[in-house]
């Protein structure tokens, strides 16, 4: 089943190895690290840090609209966090943003040379033996078991089926991962027994 937004722990651990690497830091401005990353103007370019991203406190409001059904890439969204204009100052109030983990999903793209996904399932998934955690409806279909969701009707006891939400590329970082019990509780053993899961 997708575990939506349950996919932001694994960004924010995948950041982390990063800054365990030395390719990111968690206090001093992302664009220290990242040049390429532009915000709407100077005060945030100056002081937006990755841990302010990861902990919804940027001032700058979710703008879901831009990138709910749509098409685009990590790359396009990424590019396009230069025009969400923010709300209030940094680190005054917690603001969720999806777009945000979206844009630390194309940090890590840009720091490791691999996709999110690529870099997730090399330093997360591969060691913690997560073989069945996908990142696509598409692929998640190719499994003999997986989660259908269904609702009532309004006014009624009559169930429909959902349909799924497919347009998850641009977000991945955000939402995308799908995954089971038994995956998911190899990543809560890891991150109960620091980081560690079957020596």
């Amino acid at each position: 089943f997708p575990i939506a937004s349950n996919t932001k722990l694994f960004t924010a651990v995948a950041a982390g190895s990063l800054v365990e690497e030395g390719k990111l830091t968690w206090d001093r401005p992302i664009r220290d690290s990242v040049p390429s990353i532009e915000f709407y103007n100077h005060a945030l370019n100056n002081s937006v840090t990755l841990r302010d991203m990861l902990a919804h406190r940027t001032g700058i409001t979710r703008h879901d609209s831009i990138w709910y059904k749509s098409d685009y890439t990590s790359k396009q969204l990424y590019e396009r966090l230069k025009y969400l204009e923010p709300k209030e100052p940094p680190r005054q109030l917690f603001l969720y943003n999806n777009r945000m983990y979206a844009g630390v999903g194309y940090t890590i793209e840009l720091q490791s040379g691999k996709t999110f996904a690529e870099y997730v399932r090399e330093k997360i998934l591969k060691p913690l033996e997560m073989n069945s955690t996908v990142y696509s409806i598409a692929d998640m279909l190719k499994h003999p078991d997986y989660g259908v969701p269904f609702t009532e009707k309004r006014d009624s006891s009559e169930l429909y089926k959902i349909p799924y939400y497919e347009d998850t590329e641009g977000l991945a970082a955000a939402g995308a991962i799908i995954s089971n019990i038994e995956d998911l509780s190899h990543w809560l053993i890891a991150l109960m027994n620091n980081g560690k899961y079957g020596g």
